[in-house]
């Protein structure tokens, strides 16, 4: 190569890096920077809502539980149940909750689960975990307590009652 051409070769490596510089410099300028991004705040370990929403969530272990009771308050109801969902990207969610659950009162009662509807594994899973309700009358407040999930020896989720 001779000297002019390096030359040449030098002189379109700096064009082309002033046009990707300036062309950088004017996509920059172009966005708007009017608001900032928001701030986002970490969930607590157990997220206890206010009295208005029902639903309670809880993550531990690499497993991310949310539990919303269906039927609270109604006296009618055979059972009370709590919708059921379990996500991880790490565990196969192959649990009976039925065997791992149990629901307290606060007048000192523990119901065993009658029924867990989820599927048999996965990462997502649903499904709908039912106690006796004969077993929780006259209570002013309940604790789910879902035990052994992902090394987490204990889950509790606390509601009261209308």
């Amino acid at each position: 190569m001779n000297s002019k051409q390096i030359v040449l070769i030098g002189i379109l490596v700096i064009g082309a890096l002033a046009l990707v510089g300036c062309g950088n410099q004017a996509q920059a300028t172009s966005t708007p920077l009017s608001q900032p991004a928001p701030l986002v705040q970490p969930e607590p370990l157990a997220q206890q809502p206010g009295a208005g929403d029902l639903t309670r969530t809880n993550d531990g272990g690499a497993v991310t539980f949310t539990v919303k009771p269906l039927n609270l308050g109604d006296a009618q109801a055979p059972t009370v149940d709590f919708e059921v969902a379990m996500n991880t990207h790490s565990v196969d969610l192959a649990f009976d909750l039925s065997r791992l659950s149990l629901l307290k009162t606060d007048t000192g009662v523990e119901a065993a689960a009658s029924v867990w509807s989820g599927p048999g594994g996965g990462h997502h899973v649903s499904g709908i975990l039912s106690f006796p309700a004969d077993k929780v009358t006259n209570a002013r407040s309940l604790t789910l307590i879902i035990k052994d999930v992902s090394g987490v020896p204990e889950r509790t989720f606390n509601w009261e009652l209308p």
